[in-house]
């Protein structure tokens, strides 16, 4: 006979997540009454607040659909940890593009082969990124838009080599002359949001699709009692 200890444990492995029919970027917000000001994450000193996620956020994804980023559209980056990555993160999200994160310490051809494959035509890279990729004309003529993020907080402009034309920095990305009739947040639990990538321990990494749904249920996982 199963013991009660057992069976409780049991059924919570059984019992499906629910979680709502809505975006990650939308989950997040409203998921707890939010103080604007708690942080969301600190990076390399620079502290990234709820008021400023939502702010900044919705800035980037207006500009990415000013630039004709779509809904279904693969936005790689490729960038070490930093607040401009999040924000992009989330940015995606809101206008329905699928986001997906790139080694920043990967070859100039392995991160070619990614683009190729997922038919990227925007690319947001560091700028230490940006610096291995400077002889890579072919690859970049290939992207309508790389967006240069810094690698750490400071003046975007002073990071990046202003000479390539086919790179802008974030700052002249965010003039972008951006339309007040863009629809932000109309996403379903079940489109996709992210795409994740497999260790490649034993082989060739593979992608991995998640959609909004996976990704909620995730965090719902994580924070459920034990």
């Amino acid at each position: 006979m199963m013991k009660k200890s057992e069976r409780g444990f049991s059924e919570r492995i059984c019992k499906p997540l629910s979680v709502p029919n809505m975006n990650l970027y939308r989950f997040l917000i409203h998921r707890n009454p939010i103080n604007a000001s708690k942080t969301v994450c600190i990076c390399h000193e620079e502290v990234l607040l709820f008021n400023q996620l939502k702010s900044e956020s919705e800035r980037y994804a207006r500009a990415l659909a000013a630039i004709g980023v779509q809904k279904g559209d693969i936005v790689p980056i490729c960038s070490e940890p930093s607040i401009a990555a999040i924000v992009f993160f989330f940015a995606l999200n809101r206008i329905g593009a699928i986001s997906c994160f790139l080694n920043s310490t990967a070859s100039d051809e392995e991160i070619e082969g990614y683009l190729q494959k997922f038919q990227s035509k925007t690319f947001v890279i560091s700028s230490n990124c940006c610096r291995k990729l400077q002889d890579q004309d072919e690859l970049l003529k290939s992207i309508d838009h790389a967006i240069c993020i810094p690698s750490i907080a400071g003046n975007f402009d002073d990071q990046m080599d202003r000479s390539d034309p086919h790179i802008v920095s974030l700052s002249d990305f965010l003039k972008v002359e951006c339309s007040e009739t863009v629809d932000l947040d109309l996403g379903s639990k079940k489109d996709a949001a992210h795409i994740s990538f497999t260790s490649g321990t034993t082989g060739t990494p593979k992608s991995i699709l998640l959609s909004n749904e996976n990704l909620m249920a995730e965090l719902t996982a994580l924070k459920k009692p034990p």
